[in-house]
């Protein structure tokens, strides 16, 4: 995807400046940490259960620059895709830090518009989030691979045809599927990208119709990569985290 060089582009000269001091693969999410005190995570993606390389193929990314690591935003493999995003949060901490706060999606659902009535479009279940929209009467078309979710004919001609809003996870960054889904979008819909693992920068996503991203920073870092050793998922995280917004 052209995101992919993007990003490698966009943190290239800040990884060149730094270490990766410690790197944690959770059963859910992953973590990269830096020797700037950045800390990023990512959902942990893999299809099959395998490791990330046989024993001729390790690579120790701890201790080395960290654009050793970044250039695997580039690969093939999801889970080392999955690395390089939590990098690239981390390259990202303090910049994503300072942006608005938005603990209860509340300036999520005014940013976009979203009100009784909307149709919401969501490539990747996102529970919470649609039993609101269910209470507020929201409609919520939904596909998930992994969770067999949605049919893949019936969800393209709602988002193209009826859809006001798209939300798509940041999992689509690591299964390389970003860019086919907002090319199917018509013109008057608003989408955002959503999840702890949502880089929280705007020029990389400048070609796209993106119109709002919704990322994690860390805050409570301990505790946060307590919850990711002891394979805990989104809402364990985001309660030692802050949730942030960046308007595109």
């Amino acid at each position: 995807m052209e995101i992919d060089q993007l990003l490698f582009e966009e943190f290239r000269e800040t990884a060149e400046r730094v270490t990766v001091s410690y790197l944690s693969i959770g059963l859910g999410y992953s973590a990269v940490e830096t020797s700037d005190g950045g800390l990023g995570v990512s959902y942990t993606y893999y299809e099959k259960r395998h490791p990330l390389a046989g024993s001729k193929d390790y690579t120790d990314y701890e201790g080395q620059n960290a654009v050793l690591l970044l250039k695997e935003i580039l690969s093939d493999a999801p889970l080392k895709r999955s690395l390089a995003l939590a990098l690239i949060n981390a390259l990202n901490y303090k910049k994503a830090i300072r942006l608005d706060e938005d603990r209860d999606n509340t300036l999520l659902k005014e940013y976009l518009r979203i009100q009784k009535g909307s149709r919401v479009a969501m490539v990747g279940h996102i529970k919470p989030l649609e039993e609101r929209f269910g209470e507020m009467g929201v409609h919520t078309e939904v596909i998930d691979h992994f969770k067999g979710m949605g049919d893949e004919q019936t969800f393209f001609s709602f988002l193209r045809n009826q859809a006001d809003v798209l939300m798509i996870t940041s999992t689509t960054l690591l299964n390389g599927t970003t860019e086919d889904i907002l090319g199917r979008v018509n013109d008057h819909t608003r989408c955002v990208i959503l999840g702890p693992g949502t880089p929280m920068t705007a020029q990389p996503f400048a070609h796209l119709p993106v119109h709002l991203l919704a990322g994690t920073v860390p805050m409570d870092k301990k505790n946060v990569l307590k919850m990711i050793r002891h394979g805990m998922g989104t809402r364990m995280i985001h309660k030692f985290s802050k949730k942030v917004l960046l308007k595109i």
